[in-house]
Parts: structure tokens; sequence; C-alpha cells
């Protein structure tokens, strides 16, 4: 998935971990995130809304143009505080008391959802009007929970 989006996408992620770890660890999933936003950089662990804000901020992103990508159950209520739809790739059918935009077993319908992200052109659309819409609506950041 994150080769699929990359370069169309600003892509990051947040993890429960010190600054050094954060960085190691996403320095070996190629190719880079743009943010990588640790707990101990924002103050607080998940599930609290603070990483989960403080990441949209250093991504300069409105919450509403970016797909969060939870992994857990837990990383869901903090995901969805700000603002950001998000997508729970619940592989073994988890319940839980948040109910997520998206809600499947696989990234599959994750990756459907974001094709769109930077490749809604003007020359494959037929109206300028679709177009705007289109454009209004797309996903312009990813950002997963580590």
């Amino acid at each position: 998935m994150i080769d699929t989006l990359a370069g169309r996408a600003k892509l990051g992620v947040v993890a429960n971990c010190s600054i050094m770890m954060g960085r190691a660890s996403a320095a070996l999933v190629p190719p880079a995130f743009d943010v990588v936003m640790t707990a101990e950089e924002a103050g607080f662990y998940k599930p609290r809304s603070e990483p989960y804000v403080a990441t949209l901020a250093a991504m300069d992103m409105d919450p509403a143009r970016v797909l969060f990508v939870a992994g857990s159950a837990a990383d869901m209520p903090g995901a969805m505080a700000p603002g950001m739809p998000v997508y729970w790739h619940n592989r073994i059918g988890v319940k839980a008391e948040a109910e997520p935009l998206y809600h499947e077993r696989s990234l599959a319908s994750a990756l459907l959802l974001t094709q769109r992200v930077g490749m809604v052109s003007r020359s494959n659309i037929q109206s300028a009007k679709q177009w705007l819409r289109l454009r209004e609506n797309a996903f312009v950041a990813i950002f997963l929970s580590a």
C-alpha cells in the first residue's frame, strides 16, 4: 500500500515510542514517510488524540482530507477525534466500541479508496464539475498507526 501511494499523497505514521526508535523503524519501510510522529515528540501516547493532532499539524493537513488506516480498534477513537475518516483493517473480526467509516478485513478496499489520491486529472473526467467534485472529495494524505 505504501509503495502504491508514495509520491501521490503525503504519508505519515504515528507510533508509541521514542523519537529515535520511531525514525529508525520508519526508515526500514521504503519509501520514506513524509511525517513520522512518536509519542515522545507528541508528548502523549495513543490512543489519546494528541499524537494524531500533532501528526496532522506536521503534515499541514485538514483532517477530513486524510484517511487514517487503523490496525487496531484502540487507534480509532483518537484518530476520529480530530475528524479523520478511519479505515479499520480488522484482520480477525474484533468487535470495537467506535465505528469507523470503513471496516474491512483486508487492505484491498483501502487501495481502491486511495487509488484516486493524486490521480484525479482533468483528462480522464467527463466534465469540469465532475472533476471539481472528485478533487474536493479525494483523500490527499494517508497515515498509519505503528
